[in-house]
């Protein structure tokens, strides 16, 4: 399964991130500070801002689910 974790750099899209690797998924890791993402298989790193329509429209696959980390505009 596809699978894009928005704020995945943060407290708890960290832990997010590392559970949905280890179940075998293909994640895309969204996030501001995306340097802190440690790379392994079937991962896609994609640097953005989730408060910026045109960053979450080019990593918005309609087929994936989507996991969101709590933020505040």
């Amino acid at each position: 399964m596809k699978v894009l974790i928005i704020g995945a750099t943060g407290k708890v899209g960290h832990h997010t991130l590392a559970e949905v690797a280890a179940l075998g998924h293909n994640v895309t890791a969204f996030g501001r500070s995306v340097n802190r993402i440690k790379p392994f298989a079937r991962l896609t790193v994609v640097k953005g801002d989730v408060t910026n329509a045109q960053d979450l429209a080019a990593v918005m696959p309609s087929s994936a689910p989507i996991l969101t980390q709590p933020f505040t505009l």
